[in-house]
């Protein structure tokens, strides 16, 4: 018999962080259907890259047509923020004015920015999460494709509050449902898990305490795998000799290579102009092998407006941009053949800096006073300068950092013994002979043995419904209603109108 799995996803470029899980539960036999948000009018089609997987199907997920697909995400959104009232996250972070920007205008207006939750806020919140009845359509999608178990990923995220609506269809149903962390920043960037899945899958111990500490998690719904979305690039070898890629650049393949990677719009907005500065003083290191370096920045694909603008940068000797155009989300190749041949690299606060571990290089950053709130401010920083001892060679100024550059490039010892032990701690996180990707898809396959009971609403969740529901048709409570639901029902569903309230 077939085992099927539900894969909700926001949108069909996620996809990139779990094609070694898609391949290995189609060798194991396994059926895959992608749901992710799309209201396009063409068809919607599989990303190119997945195409030769006859396994994979792909189809629009479901936004609730009732009147809790119009104003869940005004409580969701707001509920996002009590993550950033815990101590662990400080008052200056790009992450938690964010996260302020998706809360409901009228109910922020109870909130203060800093200091203590409101806890009658965050119980009310709560309170109308649990109002909230599974959704009849979502339910028949998953009863009808008859799956074994259902995931949803990036399940913490802003634009998708929805997912949880599948995460509470599959508990209504019995059916088996998790949540695989997107990414090594997913659970401390975006908002909180409001309602507990059977399981989440995450690379580490840090995230798991994470989980934990931050999300209320239980211990026994978490299980540690190792970072599943490298191992494809682990298996990638370079694609070109060091000479053949200087030469493609016009680099001089005798001089050192320093892969300046670039981070994210929302940590460094103004990544250029720092760069400018940074390559200034590389340049005027008493260094030889330092100042004459050849320098290949290498844009974050979300950050092109950071590079609009390049001032001086791309006239400097031995120095060489890589178009965001080609740094693309599925093709790591290029980045691939970039870390094989560079001796070290450089970067703010990005996750190429875990790729280069993989590498075995030296991974240098500096404090920039301009992205502050994105490196100090952002709590997965702090992985780079823990985890396994540290990754970062980390420095307060550019003197000190063009002093570590040199010692770095002087010294023999490969890999860098930080980037080896970050590695084994963040990335490889388990110790037995299995990648990540086969330990997840055995723990997959174990929850489908999981015998799962429907969940039962109580009372006091139905009496709260109607009364909340009313509230709302009458509105009574002035939430903003969600622009998706506009979207996904305007041909059938216009906002003056409130049927279809279950």
């Amino acid at each position: 018999m077939q085992k099927k799995l539900l894969f909700v996803l926001n949108d069909s470029t996620q996809a990139r962080h779990f094609f070694s899980l898609f391949k290995e539960l189609v060798r194991r036999g396994w059926d895959v259907n992608l749901r992710v948000y799309y209201f396009g009018e063409k068809e919607l089609k599989l990303p190119t890259y997945l195409r030769h997987i006859p396994q994979l199907k792909i189809a629009p997920l479901k936004i609730r047509s009732d009147i809790w697909g119009e104003y869940a995400r005004a409580f969701r959104g707001t509920r996002n923020y009590f993550l950033y009232y815990h101590p662990k996250f400080p008052s200056e972070s790009v992450f938690r004015e964010r996260a302020w920007g998706w809360c409901d205008p009228f109910l922020r207006r109870w909130m203060p920015r800093d200091g203590v939750a409101p806890q009658w806020l965050g119980k009310a919140l709560m309170a109308a999460e649990n109002a909230i009845p599974a959704d009849s359509e979502i339910c028949k999608e998953i009863a009808d494709g008859g799956y074994n178990v259902v995931l949803v990923s990036p399940y913490i995220f802003y634009q998708c509050t929805f997912h949880n609506d599948y995460v509470k269809a599959a508990h209504a149903l019995g059916v088996p449902v998790g949540f695989p962390v997107f990414s090594w920043d997913n659970l401390t960037t975006k908002g909180n898990v409001q309602i507990v899945p059977d399981r989440i899958w995450v690379w580490n111990d840090i995230q798991k305490q994470e989980l934990i500490e931050l999300h209320g998690v239980p211990e026994p719904v978490v299980r540690v795998t190792g970072a599943y979305r490298f191992d494809d690039y682990r298996d990638l070898s370079p694609s070109k000799s060091k000479e053949e890629f200087c030469r493609e650049l016009g680099l001089d393949p005798a001089e050192a290579i320093i892969a300046y990677l670039g981070s994210s719009p929302a940590v460094a907005p103004d990544e250029s102009e720092f760069v400018d500065r940074w390559v200034e003083s590389v340049r005027a290191s008493a260094d030889m092998r330092l100042s004459r370096a050849n320098v290949v920045v290498r844009s974050h694909p979300r950050n092109v407006d950071a590079w609009k603008m390049l001032g001086s940068i791309v006239s400097r000797e031995r120095l060489v941009f890589q178009e965001p155009v080609a740094s693309d989300f599925w093709n790591t190749q290029n980045l691939y053949d970039l870390l094989s041949h560079a001796d070290l690299a450089v970067g703010l606060n990005t996750s190429a800096m875990l790729e280069a571990s993989i590498h075995g290089l030296p991974v240098h950053t500096v404090i920039e006073p301009s992205t502050k709130s994105g490196q100090e401010g952002a709590v997965h920083f702090w992985y780079l300068t823990e985890a396994g001892g540290g990754l970062l060679h980390l420095e307060n100024n550019l003197n000190d950092h063009v002093t570590g550059l040199v010692r770095s490039l002087n010294d023999p010892v490969k890999p860098d013994s930080k980037a080896a032990s970050f590695f084994k701690s963040f990335i490889d996180a388990e110790n037995d002979d299995r990648t990540p990707t086969v330990r997840f898809a055995d723990d997959i396959e174990n929850l489908t043995a999981f015998q799962k009971r429907k969940r039962r609403r109580r009372l006091r969740d139905q009496v709260a419904n109607e009364m909340l529901k009313a509230v709302l048709k009458f509105r009574l409570l002035p939430v903003d209603a969600d622009p998706d639901y506009e979207l996904a029902h305007r041909k059938t569903q216009p906002r003056a109108s409130r049927s279809g309230i279950v």
